[in-house]
């Protein structure tokens, strides 16, 4: 329903963007396009989404992204920790029992921008012994996101959340219920137990506990960073991260 609802949107926004755009010559009314020609614009774009749905993603992605990059310019420091930031029950942690810098990352399984920074997300865990990374599903851009999401959290109840996470992050193109299953079966999730856990109670608590903290942080889109004291938005890399790593040992 969400996402045919964002299709109807789009494709009159984008057949409205044609009709004011296209040149046209006016007619006596003053009219740059005649109702049935507008019209006829809009059957074909949306004809074009409902055979293209990925452009949907795209479009949320890229306004993520622009969300994000305006975001930059704002204060980035993060004066107090709320609650449940770094020890919510069911926030998935890998890295460090004993860290000196604690790095918070909120995404979306659908969100290109967060798919890019997986394998610079993996080699910092490999690579420093001191950094402990807590994961925040943030489902934003669409119900798959959602699904894949609770999955997830399902997944890291059987102790595979990074190989599974992984997974999902490293897949190109649009996550549905039977790839989902596919990728649980792969690594050898019990995919019966993982389906109940992800419909349980403690599933949803933890994606709602998710989006309040995502609100009280200011995050407007995904990937979101919280690394030490600073608030990051936006598809950092690896150069990036270590820095600003490094600026929180520094800063204690």
């Amino acid at each position: 329903m969400k996402l045919k609802l964002l299709s109807g949107l789009f494709a009159i926004g984008l057949a409205s963007l044609i009709a004011i755009s296209a040149p046209q010559a006016q007619d006596n009314s003053g009219f740059l396009m005649t109702e049935t020609e507008k019209n006829a614009i809009r059957e074909i774009v949306e004809d074009y989404i409902k055979n293209n749905p990925d452009v949907i993603i795209d479009v949320l992605n890229k306004k993520a992204q622009e969300d994000a990059e305006r975001q930059a310019k704002v204060d980035r420091r993060l004066e107090t920790i709320p609650d449940g930031l770094y020890d919510y029950p069911m926030t998935p942690k890998l890295g460090s029992d004993n860290p000196d810098v604690t790095i918070v990352e909120f995404f979306d399984y659908n969100c290109g921008f967060c798919k890019r920074v997986i394998n610079d997300v993996n080699r910092v865990i490999e690579e420093d012994d001191k950094v402990r990374f807590i994961f925040k599903e943030l489902p934003i851009l669409s119900e798959s996101s959602e699904t894949a999401a609770r999955f997830a959290l399902a997944a890291n109840m059987q102790d595979k959340y990074l190989e599974y996470h992984t997974e999902l992050m490293s897949f190109r193109g649009r996550l549905n219920d039977q790839i989902l299953e596919e990728l649980a079966q792969k690594i050898g999730l019990d995919l019966e137990q993982l389906k109940i856990d992800a419909e349980s109670d403690v599933v949803s608590a933890a994606l709602e506990k998710n989006m309040d903290l995502a609100r009280e942080l200011g995050a407007r889109g995904t990937p979101f960073f919280v690394i030490g004291k600073e608030k990051v938005p936006g598809a950092i890399g690896y150069s990036r991260m270590k820095s600003l790593i490094q600026k929180a040992r520094e800063e204690g």
